[in-house]
């Protein structure tokens, strides 16, 4: 799956994508020692129903990883997020970390899912398994 690196640049040498050692499969992302500026990564271009309840979810390993780095679905005017899932610690062995969400309006009907790594990270972090699953059925309007 292809991700979207924005942010500071030259941080793009602290991203690699891992052969080995993920929880789910094999390969998985790797963030270690992030730009001072910070680093987000984005699978783009996503239609999300706003009658429908979303399930984002992602396994997170750290190793000494400070800082309040996270994964969260927003919209494509940046205005509404789903809220964030992040790893308990800064040093953790691979946890699954879930939330569920029901999207707001987004200006042009296009949804993100986004890997933030705020200025002031650093340590290692590493994610596998990201989904974004629907959850049962449609939800019933408000308005009748």
């Amino acid at each position: 799956t292809y991700w979207y690196i924005t942010g500071e640049k030259s941080g793009v040498s602290c991203v690699s994508y891992e052969k080995t050692g993920g929880k789910v499969g094999e390969k998985c992302i790797k963030v270690e020692n992030p730009p001072q500026k910070g680093l987000c990564l984005r699978q783009r271009y996503l239609y999300l129903s706003t009658s429908q309840q979303y399930k984002l979810s992602a396994y997170f390993k750290t190793e000494k990883f400070t800082g309040n780095a996270g994964m969260r679905v927003i919209n494509s005017g940046w205005s509404w997020n789903s809220g964030s899932i992040q790893p308990s610690s800064s040093t953790t062995d691979w946890e699954l970390v879930e939330k569920t969400f029901t999207p707001k309006p987004s200006p042009n009907h296009e949804y993100f899912v986004l890997l933030y790594i705020p200025k002031g990270c650093s340590g290692k972090i590493w994610i596998d398994g990201v989904k974004l699953e629907l959850v049962g059925a449609p939800l019933e309007s408000s308005t009748k």
